[in-house]
Formats: structure tokens, sequence, C-alpha cells
């Protein structure tokens, strides 16, 4: 999917053949880059590096000879042997491998083996994957998907300059922009990610892969994070996000985790009010409806406040829910949209688990036409259906 920030600049989210840490709903085949990254290594290391290097750019200008493959010399007869002793998968490999062996051999085995061989069949589209980068394997689909497969164009200038950071335009579910560092502007913050709500309908019917939009990242500040040109130095902070939706009855669940991680104990350096403006740098919001600053005073209840939990305190949640609930979240903003979204927050303890260090915010919403039911509104739904959900993802993996 692609993010449009300015006319002259796109972000790009590539599919799941890309993901950092591999899709599990695709498997990959594509082992050929990391040999020829280690090998480079190697040749790095060695003490002819240089004189490899000259040989390679003199390569270049060497005008390349024909070669004739081998395998034309050879008999029919011994041909139809070889490809009797291999594999069906295997077989098909060695029939596409040039045109005289496709036309000697024939192409009969490539429609048995989608028929009746599904486990050949995969594995013969892993070596073909191998020899085409951009390309990926779905097993759902039984096909080899083109890098431009589904990819959702959504309306240019996404982001728009309004007074809130947060202000999108009426296509977007789900937004998240960096840390605001000191004196930058919030049209020029990075967009770490966005989501539209065509790829929903799209992920929903199961038209591209859920890992196309699963995303995670790690930002470690070095300046100063708050508006003012003096603010309190905080080098060392990190913030990440991980992004993992699921899917639910034909619908979307959407679960977001952030985490915020100070160096020093923010109330001993700190006061309340200034750690209510440094959270409110940070774009942790439990819908796109959502302020954060809304969010800022609850995440501050929990850096080491629990006799301050929010300045009105006969509005607060927190003094009429069950006692289970208390360390989970305030719930004291409230907003006119109809999302039906569940959050929870809860600290980050220094390695004595004595004082509280950083958050550590979990966000589940529902995306689907079950949105308005009263009974997803309930606390702790969103979250059941999100865990069933990852177990039965877990449950019809095949288990060799």
């Amino acid at each position: 999917m692609d993010i449009y920030r300015r006319q002259e600049r796109v972000y790009s989210i590539q599919p799941c053949a890309f993901s950092k840490d591999g899709c599990l709903e695709h498997a990959l085949g594509r082992h050929l880059p990391l040999y020829k990254q280690n090998l480079a290594t190697r040749s790095k290391k060695s003490k002819c590096s240089k004189l490899l290097k000259f040989l390679a750019a003199l390569a270049r200008f060497k005008k390349p000879k024909r070669r004739q493959c081998h395998l034309f010399a050879l008999p029919v007869e011994l041909l139809q042997e070889i490809a009797s002793y291999l594999s069906l998968d295997s077989r098909i490999s060695f029939t596409l491998s040039c045109k005289a062996l496709y036309h000697t051999l024939g192409s009969e085995p490539c429609f048995h083996i989608k028929r009746f061989h599904h486990d050949d069949y995969i594995r013969f589209l892993t070596a073909l994957q191998r020899d085409m980068a951009g390309y990926r394997l779905c097993q759902p689909c039984k096909i080899l998907h083109s890098p431009t497969y589904r990819n959702v164009e959504p309306e240019p200038n996404v982001l728009r300059k309004r007074s809130h950071p947060g202000f999108m335009t009426e296509n977007t579910a789900v937004s998240l922009l960096a840390p605001r560092m000191r004196k930058e502007k919030d049209k020029d913050r990075e967009v770490l990610y966005w989501l539209s709500r065509d790829h929903v309908e799209l992920a929903i019917a199961k038209n591209i892969c859920l890992w196309t939009i699963r995303c995670s990242g790690v930002c470690v500040m070095e300046e100063n994070i708050v508006g003012r040109s003096k603010g309190p130095l905080i080098d060392g902070t990190t913030f990440s996000y991980t992004m993992l939706p699921v899917l639910s009855q034909k619908n979307m669940i959407f679960h977001a985790k952030y985490e915020i991680e100070f160096p020093v104990v923010p109330w001993q350096h700190w006061s309340h009010e200034t750690i209510e403006e440094i959270l409110s740098s940070f774009d942790i919001r439990c819908c796109i409806h959502c302020s954060t600053p809304y969010m800022a005073e609850e995440m501050a209840f929990f850096l080491g406040y629990p006799s301050r939990p929010c300045h009105r305190l006969s509005q607060c949640v927190r003094n009429r829910v069950s006692p289970q609930f208390k360390e989970d979240t305030c719930n004291e903003h409230t907003h006119g949209c109809d999302c039906t979204t569940e959050y929870k927050i809860e600290a980050i303890r220094d390695e004595r688990g004595q004082w509280p260090v950083g958050l550590r915010v979990y966000v589940w919403q529902w995306f689907g036409p079950r949105g308005k039911d009263a009974t997803l509104k309930e606390r702790g739904m969103l979250r059941n259906l999100y865990e069933d959900s990852v177990l039965d993802f877990l449950w019809s993996r095949p288990w060799y």
C-alpha cells in the first residue's frame, strides 16, 4: 500500500514477501540474496578483496559469449530416462530449465501436480520464486503474486495541514506518526504506519495478506522531545510499536502495542505537567478520532502518581469499576464517534521492579459490519475475541 504525504514523495509498504520477520502464511523460498550477502562479506575480509573488485570491474567490459546448453547434445531417450528418476516438482523444474527440454518432455506433469500433489506443487513454486525476487508465494491462492498485486492507492495528500496532528481523511482507519521532536511541526513528522479502510475491506475479503498490513519498529530519541526550546533532555528514550491485526468472524480486530521507556525515573526528575507534555508528543490513541492529550493524562498516572489519577476525580471511572479492572485504564475521556475500541495501560518498571520507567499501551479496535453491536463494547470482549482468533490461527496451521 502507498502512503502519499507530499506530491514529490511516496511512502510504500511492500507485500508480505518483504516482511522483516517473514510471512507465516506464505512460504518463501528466496535464499539466494542471503547467500550473495554472505559471499560479499567474506570477500571483504579476504586480503585479495581489492584484486577481486578490479577483476570484477574488468569483467563488465568483457563481451559475454553465447553458451549452448549441454543438454541439447543428449539424446531424447536419455533425457526422458533422467527425468524419470526425479521427483514430480524436480521434474517440472528440469523441464522448464530450457525450451528444448520443455518441447521434448512436454507439459503433462505441470497439470497433474497442481491437481493431485499439493506439497510438490508448493515446492515447485518455491523453487520458481528463488529466481523471481519481487514475487511472493501465496499458499491459499496457490500462485506467485506480483509485487503490485492488490496494492491500494489512496487519495493523495493523506496528511493535511490542520491544528490537530492526527487529522486524517475519512478513508483513514489507523495512523501513527513519529514522536514530535523539538522545534518540529506536525506536518513534518514522519509517518510510521497508515492503514486505509480500503485495506481493511480487502483484508476481510482475504484479497490481501494480513502480513502486508502488519508492521513493527523502534524509535530511539536523541533530542528534546517537547515543543519548548528548553525542554527536558531525554536522550536514550525508546518508543516501540507493533501492529498485529487479525480476522474474526469476517471482521477485523486491529491490535496495536506501544511501549515508551525512559532512561530515568520520570517522577523523580520532572513535574506532573511536564510528564503530560512529554507523553502528548507520542501519537498514541485508542482510535482515529481520539486526541493524544486525552490519553496523556491517563498515561501519566502510571508513571508514579497513584494519589493523583485525574484532575476530574469525581468523573474518573477508576473509582467505579470493579477491582480487577483498576490497573487497566482510567477510561476518563469519551468520544462522540461510534468506534468499537478498547485499550489497556500498564507501567514498565525498572530492573528491581520498584519504580516505573515507562509505559505499555495495548489497543484493540473492531472493523466490520458488527461494529455497532452493543456486546462488543463491553469491557474485555475485544481482548477475548482477539486471543481466540490468534489461537484459531495457530491451531489451523499444520503441526508438521
